[in-house]
């Protein structure tokens, strides 16, 4: 028996008059079900692809009202709180800013961006809900998810960081974690590549894992100059070599006796 998580999360289309049309909520309700898919999918490896939804409740008349509870699929992790909190998290991000929310995929953010398409004549409201938060989308979060996937620039080059959040959902995707500046970077590898050579690419990924690498490519930046996505041509490790090979090639660096052996400067150190 599932033990009973408060993770339900719902949707709420508000006609702008009295009549409900079946497209504008059953788009709607389509678009929500992706984006919290696409946020399970691309949670971390030991929480991800752990959840299906269910119908809680459903209410036709306007405004329609959907909602969802997470349930854990058999030998799996619980992350259903966690699903339903990033997903409330990244849309309240999104309604301020365009910066992209974490583990939030491009699939994730194009689903995001057609949940408040259907606002104009017809629809009045999109809200976003759980028993604790309410969150109603606006046309700024289309307008920001626009910023966020349409890059500034595209150039060849490389940066590094760490990899995490493998996914061969849809095609084969990693994450690039930059600790400096707290950003991700969504990776894909280059399509134009040859078979074998995607496929040693895949399997460097795997290995190098939450290591520190080099990646070097296409690289796409936002409208800021800051790295969004890439497709990938090389993975490097990037190991940490020691500055010095031995004893020797220390010797002169810290020079606090001028030169002096060690026995003659405490010497001199007495007498004085």
């Amino acid at each position: 028996m599932v033990n009973e998580v408060k993770a339900t999360i719902g949707i709420r289309v508000t006609e702008t008059g009295t009549i409900l049309f079946a497209t504008d909520f059953l788009n709607s309700a389509n678009n929500f079900l992706r984006l919290l898919s696409e946020v399970d999918i691309a949670l971390p490896p030991n929480f991800a692809r752990s959840a299906e939804w269910s119908i809680r409740e459903l209410w036709r008349y306007s405004p329609a009202v959907l909602v969802v509870e997470p349930i854990l699929r058999k030998g799996q992790f619980d992350n259903r709180r966690a699903i339903v909190d990033t997903v409330m998290e990244g849309v309240s991000v999104l309604k301020e800013r365009d910066n992209r929310p974490r583990y939030f995929s491009d699939q994730a953010l194009a689903s995001a961006r057609e949940l408040v398409s259907v606002l104009g004549e017809q629809v009045h409201k999109v809200e976003i809900f759980t028993p604790d938060t309410n969150i109603i989308c606006t046309e700024a979060i289309a307008a920001n998810i626009r910023k966020i996937l349409h890059p500034g620039r595209e150039i060849l080059g490389s940066t590094e960081g760490y990899i995490e959040s493998l996914n061969s959902h849809g095609g084969f995707e990693f994450v690039l974690y930059e600790p400096i500046f707290n950003s991700r970077i969504e990776c894909q590898l280059e399509p134009s590549l040859k078979p074998d050579d995607i496929f040693r690419l895949r399997k460097e990924a795997y290995t190098l894992y939450e290591k520190k690498v080099r990646i070097s490519g296409l690289l796409r930046t936002n409208r800021k100059g800051e790295v969004r996505s890439a497709r990938v041509s090389t993975i490097d490790e990037l190991r940490a070599e020691p500055k010095f090979s031995d004893v020797k090639a220390i010797s002169g660096i810290f020079d606090i006796t001028g030169g002096l052996e060690a026995s003659e400067y405490i010497g001199r150190m007495r007498d004085a």
